[in-house]
């Protein structure tokens, strides 16, 4: 067998190769792209789509927030005042309602704008209390709506401080925010002695 021919067979050896790990390359990325198309077929979007506002939400006006008032261990108390992580908070709030949706509904309190600016409190605007059992108005139960709230979620690390009151909120079923906005609640949370 002369040099020529062993180069010849050399060379289709060489061919052969090359044809059948290409064609299994081809096979691996077509599989890779049916899966890859597959994947993005499942694929769900991370956020929801926002909710489509019931029917009965159309026309709805705003509920108003006509007062609170700070309750420690059972009694009401002025503001500001400071209490301790240990002691029993609630919320008494006088609120009308012309939808009578507030059902469902629920409250909310959050740091002032300003807070969030400078000391980073936003973190905190995440405490929704929800709205069950409630009526039309106060003024129609004879009696405020109560929310009790955690003292500790208000507790603040040391060397942040609010400089604005808490914006007590509230929202309806329909998600319409009370006219005014928000009330301010004034109260410091202390680890006591």
């Amino acid at each position: 067998m002369g040099t020529n021919m062993k180069r010849l067979y050399i060379a289709c050896a060489i061919f052969l190769i090359i044809v059948v790990v290409c064609s299994s390359c081809a096979d691996n990325n077509s599989d890779n792209a049916s899966s890859d198309s597959e994947a993005k077929s499942l694929k769900r979007p991370l956020t929801p789509d926002p909710p489509i506002p019931p029917a009965e939400c159309k026309g709805n006006v705003a509920p108003k927030l006509l007062g609170i008032t700070l309750i420690v261990n059972g009694v009401e108390t002025d503001m500001p005042a400071t209490v301790l992580i240990t002691d029993t908070i609630a919320i008494a709030m006088k609120y009308s309602d012309t939808n009578c949706n507030l059902d469902s509904g629920k409250i909310r309190i959050t740091a002032s704008d300003e807070d969030n600016e400078l000391q980073g409190l936003d973190t905190l605007n995440y405490h929704y209390y929800p709205i069950e059992n409630i009526g039309c108005s106060s003024a129609e139960t004879g009696a405020p709506y109560y929310v009790e709230i955690d003292p500790s979620d208000y507790f603040l690390p040391q060397g942040v401080e609010r400089n604005y009151p808490w914006q007590f909120r509230l929202l309806d079923s329909c998600n319409y925010e009370s006219q005014p906005e928000y009330l301010p609640l004034d109260f410091t949370v202390t680890e006591g002695q």
